[in-house]
């Protein structure tokens, strides 16, 4: 029910607004080794690019090399994030910039009694080289945002998909566009 995350970031809403930022979530980050990720717009490009630092699990190449392999595109995809994790009352609530990662595969034992650690060392996880790929990525991304003198935020690709969202919201408005507003809107996102 994301209780506590939700219930923590409400009570700490004033201090994580002034100085958090961004929210790297660890969910289910190791049952597998093909890779996904799903974040803010502006941390797209940072999570592509710690990727191409870490190895992927099992393999010799990069993480990013199997990414773009598996996604058999050279720029593998960042999905939206969607759907209920810890991150939501980070990113939707408070507007701080999320993301969320991991290594999937076939499974289906995720908070069941089968969710164990012989579970990851016997089927999902031998050796635990998701794992540490997993964590070394973690360390990485939190690492750049730590470290940089100016926050490797990508505010041009916030743009376009504030863009791509308003344009998405006047097709399904149609002609009614103009009466809910999304001109206004649509004329504040080109701005951006």
């Amino acid at each position: 029910g994301l209780i506590g995350s939700t219930e923590w970031g409400e009570r700490e809403a004033d201090r994580l607004t002034r100085y958090a930022v961004a929210y790297v979530n660890q969910d289910m980050p190791a049952f597998g080794t093909t890779f996904s990720a799903a974040a803010s717009p502006t941390l797209a490009a940072l999570m592509r690019d710690v990727t191409a630092a870490v190895l992927q699990p099992g393999d010799t190449g990069s993480v990013l090399s199997a990414w773009r392999t598996q996604s058999r595109d050279s720029v593998p995809p960042v999905g939206d994030l969607t759907g209920g994790s810890d991150f939501s009352v980070f990113y939707n609530h408070l507007g701080i910039a999320s993301v969320h990662f991991g290594f999937g595969g076939p499974m289906g034992v995720y908070h069941s009694a089968y969710d164990t650690p012989a579970f990851a060392e016997r089927f999902s996880d031998p050796g635990y080289r998701s794992h540490r790929a997993a964590a070394t990525l973690s360390a990485l991304l939190v690492a750049r945002l730590a470290n940089a003198d100016v926050v490797p935020f990508d505010y041009a690709a916030w743009g376009r998909k504030v863009a791509a969202f308003v344009q998405q919201a006047r097709s399904r408005a149609g002609t009614r566009a103009d009466e809910v507003g999304l001109a206004t809107l649509a004329r504040a996102a080109d701005a951006v």
